[in-house]
């Protein structure tokens, strides 16, 4: 949305975004979950985190935060899939815990060009790899 004035657009930013999380603690109050029902909703807690913040960066063109969330996701969703991933002393973990951020700080350095383009591409190229 558009404001005339920079008080109208802080004053609809601010509220805005209280009035969601209003909305969702009246939601959760009045759902009154139990820890099944939760536990249920867990695993795609991930999806739904990696998905929203890959769209927001996607609609405001933040390459570098779309990056980040895929370098992220991709840990967290690898790691437990990957035989012994779990126990502290396998070279899968130790690899993880190494590559991640060496991959967030090569990519603290890169400039925001977009995400479709040619950098951007080589970028997901270099990540995949």
């Amino acid at each position: 949305m558009r404001f005339n004035s920079k008080i109208a657009q802080f004053l609809y930013s601010f509220f805005f975004s209280s009035a969601l999380f209003l909305l969702g603690a009246v939601l959760l109050r009045l759902w009154d979950p139990t820890i099944e029902q939760i536990r249920g909703f867990l695993p795609l807690f991930g999806y739904g985190v990696f998905g929203a913040g890959a769209v927001l960066g996607w609609l405001y063109n933040w390459s570098r935060a779309v990056f980040t969330i895929v370098i992220l996701f991709l840990a967290a969703w690898g790691l437990p899939r990957l035989g012994t991933a779990g126990e502290p002393g396998s070279v899968v973990t130790q690899a993880a815990a190494a590559l991640v951020p060496l991959n967030l700080l090569v990519l603290s350095f890169h400039k925001e060009r977009g995400i479709i383009t040619r950098s951007g591409a080589l970028t997901i190229v270099a990540i995949a790899g």
